[in-house]
């Protein structure tokens, strides 16, 4: 049986984002052999799965979602009471992530027709600025409020942007996407935010890869259906919220078209 740890923290915000966290009070990679562990948590009771991680902190820290704090009525500089165990235990010595799948939505639906549709008719330059925006304000927030203080993704983005509106060169990118592709490896053990970082990394690499385009919807739905209905709702359920996030990533990029675009990407959906 896992250890139980129990300890009183200040709730303290992020000063760069809506993110709240609490302070590990011991050596995490004393007790536990390693720097990053999935934990089982409660916060006044109220449970939560997530991580102990170190963003650039003099300790690790734990994340404390903006749902939670609401459903515990605490907010930064409030104490709330903890308690953790590694999560191992039911799972198999497997991440939850191994039970659930990875990407959602139909890649033959009307949803994902659709988009392939619009695709099509979109420069490149116009879609990859299109995806940024779109992760930078519908994922990296999922990813962000589970790993507060980590700023890969949110550097990818920016630099993805940039790309987009002809400030960078494709080649600035890639240390940027190694790391963002680094951060979702990292997030294995919480299926919501690592399906958001993997839409981050395929969105901004767009430019490169414009069948990402359609690719990273696919993560971005998974990250909407995970952080909405949990980890245990029916399949249905899933489905149907993956469904919606598919349509509203479609009403986007309709949004963000170029009426009569003169240079259209050429995508190869059988690649």
């Amino acid at each position: 049986m896992s250890k139980l740890y129990e300890f009183d923290a200040e709730i303290r915000k992020n000063p760069e984002m809506d993110a709240a966290y609490v302070e590990i009070p011991f050596d995490v990679r004393k007790e536990f052999g390693k720097g990053r562990v999935a934990v089982r948590v409660a916060f006044d009771g109220e449970p939560y799965d997530g991580q102990l991680v170190r963003m650039g902190t003099p300790g690790h820290i734990l994340g404390l979602r903006k749902d939670i704090r609401r459903k515990i009525g605490k907010q930064p500089g409030d104490t709330v009471h903890v308690t953790l165990t590694e999560r191992t235990a039911n799972t198999g010595g497997k991440s939850p992530m191994a039970k659930l799948r990875k990407m959602l939505g139909d890649a033959n639906g009307p949803e994902a027709a659709a988009l392939m549709r619009r695709i099509e008719t979109q420069s490149r330059e116009t879609l990859a600025g299109w995806a940024a925006a779109y992760v930078e304000e519908n994922c990296l927030p999922v990813y962000e409020s589970a790993f507060p203080g980590d700023r890969r993704l949110r550097a990818a983005v920016s630099a993805a942007k940039e790309l987009a509106a002809g400030k960078r060169k494709p080649g600035e990118l890639k240390p940027l996407l190694r790391d963002a592709r680094e951060a979702s490896r990292e997030a294995e053990g919480n299926p919501a935010a690592q399906a958001a970082a993997r839409a981050v990394a395929t969105a901004c690499a767009v430019y490169q890869t414009p069948t990402g385009a359609l690719g990273f919807s696919f993560y971005a739905a998974a990250a909407a259906a995970y952080r909405q209905a949990g980890l245990s709702a029916p399949q249905e359920e899933y489905d149907r919220l993956a469904a919606e996030e598919m349509g509203r990533i479609g009403a986007s990029l309709e949004r963000a078209m170029v009426p009569d675009e003169p240079n259209p990407v050429r995508v190869d959906w059988n690649c």
